[in-house]
C-alpha cells in the first residue's frame, strides 16, 4: 500500500468500546521522516500542477524588481502593491495546492479534476484565510510576548486552522476550535513533527541561500554588500526565489500531517 493511499484511507467503522480502548486503537501518527518523504514525492509526482500554482508567486517578485527603477513616491506605491499581491497570491496558492492534493488523494488520480472550478473555489477561500492568518499571527505573537510557552501552545493549537478553513465549510471560530480539538492528546507528537520538519526546511533554505550570498558577493562592490540595517534588492529577491521550490512541499507536508491527525482523532472518537 502506498503512503498516499494509507493517508487517504477511510475511517474505521464505529464500534462499541470504552474510551480507553478507543484511545489504544487509534492509529499512531506517521513519523516525521515518512511525512517529509511523502511530501517531496507528491510534490515531484504532481510537479507540473503544484509548481504551476507556485509560479504565480513570481508576479510580486517581478513587480518588486520593476519598482526598484521607479522614482518615489510611485516606486513606494508599487512596493506596497507587490506586498499586497504577494499576500493574496500566497493565500490563493496555498488554497489551490491543498484542494488539488486533497482531491488527488481522495480520487487516487489527478484525472477528471475541474481545474477551473478548483481555482475559483480557492479564490473563494481568500477572505477566510486572510482572517485566519491574521488571528494566527496575533495569537502566537501575543503568547510569545507573555512567555515563550504560551506562544508555542498557540502555535500547535492553531496548526490546522488553514487546512480546516480550506477543506471545510466551517466559520473562522469553528476552524480554530476544531484545530485545537485535533491536537488534544497529541500535542507533543504534533509539536515534535512540526519542529523537526521546519528545522529540515530551514536547513535546506539556509544552505542554498548561503551559497547564493557568497556567489552574489563575489567581486561585489560595497553598495551591494548587505548590512544589518539594509539588504540590497538582489538579496531580497534571492531569498524569495530560494524559498519558492519548497513552498508546495511545506504546504503538502502540513496537509499530510493534518490528514494523519484527523484520522487518528476520528478513530479515537468512534
Amino acid at each position: 500500500m502506498t503512503a498516499s493511499a494509507k493517508l487517504a484511507e477511510t475511517e474505521p467503522e464505529a464500534t462499541s468500546v470504552r474510551a480507553s480502548e478507543k484511545k489504544a486503537d487509534a492509529p499512531r501518527l506517521p513519523g516525521v521522516l515518512f511525512l517529509l518523504r511523502e511530501a517531496f514525492l507528491i510534490t515531484w509526482e504532481h510537479r507540473m500542477i503544484v509548481y504551476g500554482y507556485t509560479a504565480w508567486l513570481l508576479l510580486p517578485i517581478i513587480v518588486f524588481l520593476f519598482a526598484q527603477g521607479v522614482p518615489s513616491p510611485y516606486g513606494n506605491y508599487l512596493l506596497t502593491a507587490a506586498n499586497l499581491l504577494g499576500l493574496v497570491l500566497g493565500l490563493w496558492v496555498t488554497a489551490a495546492t491543498v484542494l488539488y492534493v486533497a482531491l488527488t488523494l481522495s480520487k487516487k488520480s489527478h484525472e477528471n479534476i475541474d481545474y477551473t472550478a478548483l481555482g475559483k473555489h480557492a479564490w473563494e477561500k481568500i477572505l477566510i484565510l486572510f482572517v485566519i492568518q491574521v488571528l494566527m499571527v496575533f495569537l502566537v505573537l501575543f503568547g510569545a510576548i507573555l512567555f515563550i510557552i504560551p506562544g508555542i501552545i498557540a502555535w500547535v493549537w492553531t496548526a490546522f486552522v488553514i487546512q480546516e478553513g480550506i477543506l471545510s465549510q466551517k466559520g473562522v471560530w469553528e476552524t480554530f476550535k476544531h484545530s485545537r480539538e485535533l491536537t488534544r492528546g497529541r500535542f507533543f507528537a504534533i509539536f515534535g513533527r512540526l519542529v523537526v520538519a521546519y528545522m529540515v526546511f530551514a536547513t535546506i533554505i539556509f544552505t542554498i541561500f548561503t551559497g547564493y550570498i557568497f556567489a552574489g558577493l563575489h567581486g561585489a562592490t560595497s553598495a551591494l554588500i548587505p548590512t544589518l540595517s539594509a539588504w540590497p534588492s538582489w538579496l531580497e529577491v534571492g531569498f524569495s526565489l530560494v524559498t519558492l521550490p519548497l513552498t508546495p512541499v511545506v504546504t503538502i507536508f502540513h496537509l499530510l500531517l493534518y490528514f494523519a491527525v484527523k484520522k487518528s482523532y476520528s478513530a479515537g472518537n468512534v
